[in-house]
């Protein structure tokens, strides 16, 4: 049996996800008298019903959980010649020293 319980640190309820904030096409108005208008972030139904865990969600947890980390895991490459490629990548909310 899978277990179908959501991660406490998840966006969206299991069955949804994540879909960060972003600019529509709107009709010119006096509201939006460029056209465009922002939709906010929100959690929207997966149309396959199966699980997704999508990047945008993935730095919304980042930023949320990781943003007090001071410093860097110690670099190791764990045997592979671009082992500390991503370092970058994988902790981009850390403020260098």
């Amino acid at each position: 049996m899978v277990n179908k319980t959501q991660h406490p640190w998840r966006k969206c309820p299991i069955g949804e996800h994540w879909v960060r904030e972003h600019e529509r096409k709107a009709p010119v108005s006096d509201k939006n008298p460029n056209g465009v208008t922002i939709v906010d972030a929100h959690c929207r139904k997966n149309p396959s019903h199966h699980e997704i865990f999508v990047a945008d969600e993935l730095h919304e947890i980042a930023k949320l959980h990781f943003k007090n980390i001071k410093t860097m895991p110690k670099p190791d490459k764990l045997g592979y010649p671009h082992g500390n490629d991503f370092d970058e990548l994988m902790y981009p909310f850390h403020e260098s020293a």
